[in-house]
């Protein structure tokens, strides 16, 4: 019986083998055209403080001052290495955008939704954060 029971296990064992690669899901950013453009905090733009976002027809960057980081990028070079895991999944709708962006075991998540044409609110999430106005550049 042990050896019935000791010969189950190692075949369970070498059959849960990991291969050492971590297969990325869904690598592409596809904002819906309302949003696609710059925008810029509202509140920040009047100390001339140029921070906000530049939704593209396939990525999404972030804006601090002068300087611009495009998710894009990053996700390719995630996706070209097999122990690292990517992830993007998106809702759209015609006044809300939101997206989750997962490398290996940690989500940041945006919501953004429509006021107008020229402004969008991303929401905020937690109790520390509060929702922000951006206008479009």
């Amino acid at each position: 019986m042990k050896k019935l029971l000791l010969l189950s296990l190692t075949f369970l064992l070498i059959s849960c083998e990991d291969t050492g690669t971590i297969s990325s899901k869904n690598l592409s950013i596809n904002p819906p055209k309302w949003i696609q453009g710059v925008w810029i905090d509202k509140d920040l733009s009047r100390f001339n403080m140029r921070m906000g976002y530049e939704f593209k027809i396939d990525d999404l960057c972030q804006i601090i001052y002068a300087m611009s980081s495009c998710n894009k990028e990053n996700l390719k070079l995630f996706s070209s290495n097999d122990i690292i895991f990517a992830d993007v999944q998106e809702q759209i709708t015609n006044t809300r955008y939101a997206i989750d962006i997962t490398y290996q075991s940690t989500t940041t998540s945006y919501i953004f939704e429509k006021v107008d044409d020229n402004q969008i609110i991303q929401k905020g999430k937690g109790v520390q954060v509060i929702d922000k106005l951006f206008v479009r550049e």
